[in-house]
């Protein structure tokens, strides 16, 4: 996971739990995001994952995760490298 990602996700946990923000409405997400990549990437995001790619994109990970043993989220699906390339969940 990139640092960038690791710093959206933490900012928006942190918003969640801890700030009582409503993180499911866009405005909250735009402000959040905003602190690491700055506003106009943040509406852009915000804006991007309402397109029909994104959507199929997560229909895709999250059939993927279920696949893989995923039970709730968050779940986090990667390959390491140094493990000759296995799936760990």
């Amino acid at each position: 996971m990139s640092r960038r990602l690791q710093c959206r996700v933490l900012i928006l946990t942190f918003d969640s739990r801890v700030n009582r923000k409503q993180i499911q409405k866009p405005e909250v997400i735009v402000e959040a995001l905003a602190t690491v990549v700055g506003g106009e990437e943040a509406k852009s995001m915000v804006e991007k994952a309402g397109t029909p790619e994104v959507k199929k994109l997560l229909t895709e990970k999250t059939d993927e995760a279920f696949a893989s043993g995923a039970f709730g989220l968050p779940w986090f699906v990667g390959e390491c490298s140094i493990d000759c390339g296995s799936r760990h969940s």
